[in-house]
């Protein structure tokens, strides 16, 4: 089962309170409602898809207990705006969790490197990232 069913999944679980899908393209927002309707026969009244700039959330302060950020920490440059952003709207006990491709002396930081030569992504390691977030 690939990352997107498997958090699919998990979405559909939580019935109890909002979840909003945010992704800056339609298209995987689109494929996102998809396979949610393939999988679930419909789209929960909770869940809500929304097109919008990671750096510029349309959000009020304070105004999410959890926020869970798939494979964007490598796609941004300036992930201190991002951190700033977001603990703007992350309630006072919130918690964020990320996922991000970091190099890590492995045979991937190759792709890793070539991608980030091409100007596909940015790369790092866990130090870079948590220097990051120790300076929010």
């Amino acid at each position: 089962m690939g990352i997107w069913a498997r958090l699919l999944f998990i979405y559909i679980q939580y019935v109890e309170r909002p979840v909003v899908l945010v992704d800056n393209s339609i298209k995987m927002l689109k494929t996102a409602k998809s396979r949610l309707i393939k999988s679930n026969g419909t789209v929960p009244e909770n869940m809500a898809f929304l097109q919008a700039d990671a750096l510029r959330l349309p959000f009020r302060d304070k105004s999410f207990d959890t926020i869970l950020f798939e494979n964007l920490l490598h796609c941004l440059a300036d992930t201190k705006s991002l951190l700033a952003g977001l603990k703007n709207i992350l309630s006072e006990d919130g918690k964020m969790y990320f996922t991000a491709l970091v190099k890590s002396n492995r045979f991937a930081d190759r792709y890793i490197e070539v991608l980030a030569n091409k100007g596909k992504l940015v790369s790092r390691n866990v130090e870079d990232h948590q220097k990051n977030f120790n300076q929010q």
